[in-house]
């Protein structure tokens, strides 16, 4: 079944298509294609294997009767080919708008992703991007889309809408601020949290939001600032700070300081617990020994109301072949030690090899013991043409020895048709230069 927001799309496509002139629309798209079987256990005695398929379609037809105009969408469908699910199969769609675009606007409209300061979010409605002289605005509206994905939002239940102001030509510092107006609706409990004991309709929180962004460049050097101010709870939401010195070309060390609330809505599993802010302090080194080796590490402190929390982490990079790491984790909550490595070696042209393995160890909070962790992952990809590829990849976590084969078979295929007008697909030679498919984003990893 083909649930309403796939039907508009399919529909929107083809009443655009036929409408358009014959010689002025160009299509561009990518299908992806994946499986992976896994053993899940029902109870403590019983086990079944599942087998998940997803499919993905991202397509833009450009140059709709107007060189500007363009309809992009992204849709993804998944289904469990040896027992399906009762919302099986399902399909979501991501994205789908009209985009009209000139050297000093851009206008969409339908369900998209704003990302625009404190507005972010993806909704059912419009996005307006204004620039002149190096000054910016961007305004957007419309209804925030349901929790699970599926069917159109509503206004009445969930809203955002805000703007953002930014220039670059503040003294050579690049500047923004914004502002957003967001809520929802939380969906009523039919029965009593099983946590919270909680029956009937949780009240809505709105956020009001403010914020400020900065940065500069000093040839090697930079800095960066930013704060998000909640005028509904009258608190810093969001608070960072970082500063980036290069030594030279190859070497160069980040500080940086982060503050950080907790958003959580209420109707969510996490909002039954305590939760606080934190402030994490961070150094980061990077130095590059040659073309081919690259070492960096990573330290930070993560300060909580009553707790703190450390890490570490040290890795190495040998080219696009090679690379090994370790991770250490202590403090609140427990610790971790964790040693890595992923290699890819290529076979030929079209085969690559690929392999991780990964150990770690796990203390747990208030506990005298450990557990280990050991995942190996194997995988090859191979390369069918220009435009496609195929892959398979076996993965095998076991903290037991006696479940060493409950392991994790995934494949994959990629396709990338060449771009074609409604006159069929163009001679070899005459190809209409590749349009990126603006705004969307590669979710097949």
């Amino acid at each position: 079944p083909v649930n309403a927001p796939m039907r508009f799309s399919i529909c929107l496509l083809a009443l655009l298509l036929v409408s358009a002139p014959a010689t002025a629309v160009t299509i561009d798209g990518r299908a992806t294609g994946s499986a992976y079987a896994y053993e899940g256990g029902l109870t403590d005695s019983t086990a079944s294997t599942f087998v998940r398929s997803h499919g993905a379609i991202r397509l833009q037809a450009a140059d709709l009767g107007h060189r500007g105009l363009s309809l992009s969408t992204y849709l993804r469908g998944t289904t469990d080919l040896s027992e399906a699910a009762d919302d099986d199969p399902a399909v979501r769609v991501y994205n789908l708008y009209l985009r009209y675009k000139d050297r000093y606007a851009e206008i969409r409209a339908g369900r998209q992703r704003v990302s625009a300061g404190v507005g972010y979010g993806t909704i059912d409605g419009a996005r307006i991007d204004l620039k002149r002289y190096d000054v910016g605005l961007t305004l957007f509206g419309g209804a925030q889309i349901p929790v699970n994905g599926h069917g159109l939002g509503a206004l009445s239940n969930a809203y955002l809408w805000g703007l953002r102001l930014r220039s670059n030509r503040l003294a050579g510092v690049k500047v923004a601020v914004s502002y957003a107006d967001r809520e929802r609706d939380p969906i009523q409990y039919g029965v009593a949290g099983r946590f919270s004991g909680f029956l009937g309709q949780p009240e809505a929180i709105r956020r009001q939001l403010i914020g400020a962004e900065a940065s500069r460049r000093f040839g090697l050097h930079s800095l960066r600032a930013r704060l998000d101010y909640d005028l509904q709870d009258e608190t810093v939401r969001r608070g960072e700070l970082s500063g980036r010195i290069g030594l030279s070309a190859d070497v160069a060390v980040q500080a940086g300081w982060r503050h950080r609330e907790p958003s959580v809505y209420r109707g969510s599993i996490f909002s039954v617990f305590p939760s606080q802010g934190y402030n994490e302090w961070s150094l980061r080194a990077h130095y590059r020994l040659s073309s081919d080796i690259a070492l960096s590490a990573h330290a930070a402190t993560l300060i909580y109301d009553d707790d703190s929390t450390q890490r570490l982490g040290l890795s190495a990079s040998f080219g696009r072949h090679l690379t090994i790491g370790y991770r250490r984790y202590q403090g609140y909550a427990g610790g971790s030690d964790g040693l890595s490595g992923s290699l890819l070696y290529s076979l030929g042209r079209t085969l690559t090899l690929r392999g991780d393995l990964d150990l770690s160890s796990f203390e747990r909070f208030e506990a005298e013991d450990s557990d280990g962790l050991v995942t190996a992952v194997a995988g090859l990809s191979w390369r069918l043409g220009r435009r496609s590829r195929a892959g398979c990849r076996r993965e095998c976590p076991t903290a037991d020895p006696k479940t060493a084969g409950c392991c994790v078979h995934h494949g994959s295929w990629r396709s990338w048709p060449p771009p074609w007008n409604r006159r069929g697909p163009p001679d070899r030679g005459s190809c209409p230069r590749r349009r990126p498919a603006a705004g969307m984003t590669d979710h097949s990893a």
